[in-house]
């Protein structure tokens, strides 16, 4: 099967693993190119290869797992025990397995000829392995997205969707599901011996029609057009019901504000009133004593029991930070799925050409398949930043995320400084 040639066969979120002859034997035997366009060819893909696999991966994949390592020690918290968190759980233990197995295979490239057996016979199963996550994190967003799509328009039928068993076992149908849609991948590499030594290439299975035409469409509908298209939908949805909770929040602020300063007025009013009317009947010392222990007794009693004006203030300051820490959870999953679209459409324009050109057998020129080339080991690089980006979104949107991480940080200091420690 004709697929994209990147530094381990990528297996990005949704994409299919290349396991194509090297590619400077495709070079090399190209007779109708000049010898100088080849070379320039040959060095520019070297060149990428060389930024993308030697220097860049292995900072975001290291970057990306330390801050996976911390999203999921601040969310197993108790504290942290929410719907939400659940399923912001999940996706950062399938990105984690994601960087993981990427950052693996980029090192046992197949294309190396100094590699031990078993790093060859590693492939297969580090490849299908890093694609089932991807996967899983793919999904994931997509139920997050429809859960918040709920507690944000429908907060009625939210209360009862939207809670931790719920999304518990959503998060394991789409992990069963997923890996029922994935397995094929495991099939698709074989192990072989040449001259140069051993290789990596196509099975017959991958090679047959049913799979290059098929499950290759298959493939791309469940993980590329029906995640997209739903994302973005409820992406729209959701961006549209932020700006109306943030334009009624400020009609309700300037509500308040209004209504403040009519109360000072009348208080002030009164009291105005209450001075002159006690200027009025000052000769009456029996009068005033007894007004005064009216006021006092008053006061005294305001003191003791709250108004029910106080009650019904505390209630609306609630209800408002409960709403501002929905909203900022909503905020939290745009972001994180406008980054994902950022970082996805790349690679998805890129697939779907190639399972085009594979489907109809088209052949391609050289230089075409060169920047297709390129172009994988660049989308390689944004699948593998968009799995490393999301603690520090957690950081940034989320004050209980980083109360519960400092609280954490304060107890290993502590249980690691103090002589005293058992």
């Amino acid at each position: 099967m004709a697929t994209l040639e990147v530094f381990h066969g990528f297996t990005s979120y949704v994409t299919y693993t290349n396991t194509s002859p090297a590619y400077y034997d495709d070079v090399t035997n190209a007779s109708s190119y000049a010898p100088e366009h080849v070379a320039t060819v040959a060095e520019s893909l070297r060149t990428t290869r060389f930024v993308v696999q030697n220097v860049l991966t292995p900072i975001v994949a290291t970057v990306g797992l330390l801050g996976n390592i911390l999203n999921i020690l601040v969310l197993f918290q108790p504290s942290m025990r929410t719907s939400t968190n659940v399923y912001l759980l999940v996706l950062s233990l399938a990105d984690s397995v994601f960087l993981l197995f990427n950052f693996i295979l980029s090192i046992l490239d197949c294309s190396r000829r100094d590699l031990a057996e078993t790093a060859y016979h590693f492939n297969p199963y580090g490849r299908f392995v890093s694609n089932y996550s991807g996967n899983v994190a793919v999904w994931v967003t997509v139920v997050f997205t429809v859960e918040r799509y709920i507690a944000v328009c429908h907060p009625i039928h939210g209360k009862v969707w939207c809670t931790v068993n719920r999304a518990k076992l959503a998060s394991m149908a789409v992990t069963v599901l997923v890996v029922a849609n994935t397995v094929p991948t495991l099939f698709e590499l074989k192990v072989v011996s040449t001259p140069r030594g051993l290789k990596c290439t196509d099975t017959e299975f991958a090679q047959s029609f049913g799979y290059e035409h098929v499950y290759a469409w298959w493939y791309v509908t469940v993980f590329t057009f029906i995640p997209l298209v739903c994302l973005t939908i409820f992406n729209i949805i959701l961006i549209r019901a932020l700006f109306v909770a943030t334009r009624r929040r400020e009609q309700l602020a300037l509500i308040s504000t209004s209504h403040h300063h009519t109360s000072n007025g009348k208080e002030k009013k009164h009291q105005l009133n209450h001075h002159h009317s006690g200027l009025h009947h000052s000769s009456n010392h029996i009068s005033q004593i007894h007004f005064s222990d009216n006021v006092s007794s008053s006061h005294t009693s305001d003191r003791s029991s709250p108004s029910s004006a106080t009650i019904s203030l505390t209630k609306k300051r609630q209800s408002r930070r409960f709403s501002r820490e929905q909203n900022k959870v909503t905020l939290l999953l745009v972001t994180i799925v406008m980054i994902f679209l950022l970082c996805q459409l790349p690679w998805t324009t890129l697939h779907l050409y190639n399972t085009y050109i594979a489907s109809n057998n088209l052949t391609s020129s050289t230089s075409s398949r060169t920047a297709v080339k390129i172009a994988g080991n660049i989308c390689n690089l944004l699948g593998l930043v968009n799995a490393s980006v999301n603690f520090y979104l957690y950081s940034c949107f989320s004050k209980r995320f980083r109360r519960t991480l400092a609280k954490l940080v304060m107890f290993w200091r502590r249980r690691h400084s103090s002589p005293t420690t058992v």
